[in-house]
């Protein structure tokens, strides 16, 4: 078993599951919340936003947004580039299905997500460029971290991007193209 932790989860991995829980930082939302309640205007202008550092809903919920996210995108879709989310007991955990770790740079990702999504990555660049968030399942690759902004990505370029994805590429790591990190 291994164990990481992402700024909402800590992530569980097995043989074939992965087990995501979210992490709960109390002190941080409770200072979070007092300072809400002290200036309205804060907690008017957040109130809208499902996930925003700083807020005490990220604080306390972000964890179990997240959770409860996943699996409704993957319950609502069955899209085949998400990994499988077996079971969630109402975000307080999630039971993933275990996937081959993808070996690949990160600036050969992002390169190639970059041409196949025409720069839809942009929409969530933290997700799309971190290997971690991807796996190989059915000799494809796959997404094990797909948070709301990723959403729209997938949906338009899932099949496109397991169709296209070349997972022996390695072109922008050796040099050979610069891989542009600002949005257009």
């Amino acid at each position: 078993m291994k164990i990481k932790r992402g700024r909402h989860r800590i992530v569980l991995t097995f043989k074939r599951i992965v087990i995501k829980i979210p992490r709960v930082y109390f002190k941080d939302g409770m200072a979070n919340l007092l300072l809400e309640l002290k200036h309205p205007q804060l907690f008017k202008y957040y109130r809208n936003t499902v996930l925003h550092d700083g807020t005490s809903k990220t604080s306390l919920f972000g964890g179990l947004i997240c959770n409860w996210q996943e699996r409704s995108f993957y319950s609502r879709t069955k899209l085949a580039i998400l990994a499988p989310t077996y079971f969630s007991l109402f975000g307080l955990l999630n039971i993933q299905k275990m996937g081959q770790p993808i070996k690949i740079h990160d600036k050969d990702l992002l390169g190639q997500l970059i041409e196949i999504t025409d720069k839809g990555v942009y929409s969530d660049p933290h997700t799309f460029e971190n290997p971690d968030n991807f796996c190989i399942l059915q000799g494809k690759i796959s997404i094990v971290d797909y948070p709301l902004k990723t959403h729209r990505v997938l949906l338009d370029y899932g099949d496109k991007i397991q169709e296209k994805f070349d997972l022996s590429c390695d072109f922008w790591s050796k040099g050979n193209l610069h891989v542009e990190t600002k949005r257009s």
